[in-house]
């Protein structure tokens, strides 16, 4: 059983949660512009994990790996094989009606 000022705390508590909660979101500061790196600090970056993955891999006598000038065309034609055999087997990631 409750005691009654234990409740009423509660219920207070609640709608002032409820009353103060849309003041939060409304007052909320800006979004500042989005950090966009130049392509020297991406390509630095993309070496750095490559050397950590690698660093990993020679700890479990795996080979290196390399930076691969366009990944985006082996896995273009991956994802066209994927969709294509996803279709043939009825599995849809949208729904085709509603």
């Amino acid at each position: 059983m409750r005691s009654r000022p234990l409740a009423l705390a509660r219920r207070i508590v609640l709608v002032a949660g409820l009353l103060v909660g849309p003041g939060v979101v409304v007052t909320a500061a800006p979004a500042q512009a989005a950090y966009v790196p130049s392509a020297a600090t991406t390509a630095a970056y993309e070496a750095r994990v490559i050397y950590q993955i690698n660093a990993q891999r020679v700890r479990y006598a795996r080979g290196k790996l390399a930076a691969s000038t366009c990944p985006d065309r082996s896995s273009g034609a991956a994802a066209s094989r994927f969709s294509q055999e996803f279709a043939a087997i009825g599995f849809a990631a949208v729904p085709t009606s509603m």
